[in-house]
């Protein structure tokens, strides 16, 4: 029973956590008019925590006095604004919403909490980084150091601030994420019904959840939340005058690209990725766009840094290059046109893995007829094109057997960056472009 009152306690721990400190109520509607859309708050509050974690992740400092000074900051927001926030909760407007996403969260929760187990990679490679911070030791002494930290760093934290100490409570602030980002995506429908937007909810959870590994102490999901964040800022930041001038935003795209390199190795490029499209999409400054690229440059020279030179670590990357297997992918046409053959087969195979893959490559052949009409299309383009590059790139260097390869990670990467291109299904639907009739 009072693992059973732990679980409701966390969800209500995760939703008191991301709500603050930015929301309506903390901010007046006339200076912040972005936060009156409570999706918008809570995407800025999790990019602030997360980068608390990431820069506190390197310190040894115990994880109960870290909760503890975060707690106090949020509960005092909240007694200020304890009225207002109730009315809120209880307001009929998107009511339905939220009582569906209580249900779909506290469902992924007890689902969890009936099997707890890991997945391999979450086994042997994450969960030792998350004993680590448990412990409260530092990012020094951890182990497996070539693999980014602060997915097991969200782990330790919300697992020790339990009163349970069980591990797997740690692992349901993922689940938290992944659901937020999804409603976050759906609140971009104009002019539906709830009743719309719960359907498609429902189908993009069904078209990404493989609830049996990937959400048993892997990160690919955290990826996915933060590329889902990187591409609503950057329509936003496309589409709107006052958010585009706005160094707010500038900024906060730039905390959410820093964050992706220290949570799995291949955020490295994606991050790089978001730079380059911000380059190309944006009519910002020239100073602004060359600071973007130098941060997200010095950021990925500081994580290489720290393993290649404090942790003393060789192999950073995950996948094994050697220069003799380089040159013979490259030049050996046989070997070549075999690797594209391959690459291209278990592309398609992962789309019909996580459907919601296969609905992005039909949407982007769709939205090529509207590329030089609207603009934020352009977004979505850049990246896929830069994904492609570095997809086939990956799998023609590897040292590693390319088909066991193919099958133990290709479906991965593809799942990482699926929700990115979802805005664009939800956009040319606001504009008719794709019609869908659904009947109550």
């Amino acid at each position: 029973m009072f693992e059973i009152l732990q679980i409701f306690f966390q969800l209500l721990l995760f939703i008191f956590l991301t709500y603050f400190p930015i929301n309506k109520f903390t901010l007046s509607r006339v200076s912040f008019p972005y936060i009156q859309n409570n999706y918008n708050a809570f995407f800025i509050n999790i990019t602030f925590i997360l980068n608390i974690f990431l820069f506190l992740s390197f310190f040894k400092i115990n994880l109960k006095l870290v909760f503890f000074f975060i707690f106090i900051i949020n509960f005092f927001l909240f007694a200020f604004n304890y009225s207002n926030i109730i009315k809120e909760i209880f307001l009929k407007k998107n009511f339905q919403l939220k009582l569906v996403f209580v249900f779909i969260c506290l469902c992924f929760f007890f689902k969890t909490a009936a099997n707890p187990d890991l997945g391999w990679d979450g086994l042997a490679n994450w969960l030792p980084k998350a004993n680590n911070y448990y412990a409260d030791n530092s990012f020094f002494e951890m182990p497996h150091p070539q693999y980014p930290q602060l997915g097991s760093y969200i782990w330790a934290f919300f697992w020790k601030n339990t009163f349970i100490q069980k591990e797997y409570l740690g692992r349901l602030f993922l689940h938290y994420l992944y659901l937020v980002s999804i409603f976050i995506i759906a609140s971009t429908l104009i002019e539906k019904s709830n009743f719309f937007k719960i359907i498609f909810i429902f189908l993009i959870l069904l078209f990404t959840t493989d609830y049996d590994s990937k959400l048993s102490g892997y990160q690919d999901y955290l990826i996915f939340v933060l590329l889902i964040f990187c591409s609503k800022i950057l329509l936003d930041i496309n589409s709107r005058l006052e958010i585009s001038k706005s160094v707010f935003f500038y900024t906060l795209l730039i905390m959410i690209t820093i964050l992706l390199p220290w949570v799995k190795n291949e955020g490295i490029f994606y991050s790089i990725f978001i730079a380059i499209v911000y380059l190309f999409i944006t009519t910002t400054s020239l100073f602004k766009k060359i600071f973007f690229f130098l941060v997200i440059i010095i950021n990925i020279t500081i994580q290489v840094a720290f393993v290649k030179i404090i942790l003393s670590v060789n192999q950073m990357l995950q996948i094994p290059f050697t220069y003799d297997q380089i040159v013979k992918n490259i030049f050996n046409i046989h070997e070549l046109f075999w690797r594209f053959f391959y690459i291209s087969f278990y592309l398609v195979r992962s789309s019909f893995q996580y459907p919601l893959i296969l609905i992005n490559f039909i949407t982007i052949i769709i939205s090529f007829k509207y590329l030089g009409k609207i603009k934020k299309i352009k977004i979505f383009y850049i990246f896929f094109v830069l994904n492609l590059i570095f997809i086939y790139g990956i799998y023609i260097l590897t040292s590693a057997p390319l088909v066991w390869h193919l099958q133990t990670s290709l479906s991965r990467l593809m799942l990482q960056t699926s929700g990115f291109y979802s805005f664009l299904i939800f956009d040319l639907i606001n504009k008719k472009i794709i019609k869908i009739k659904i009947l109550k």
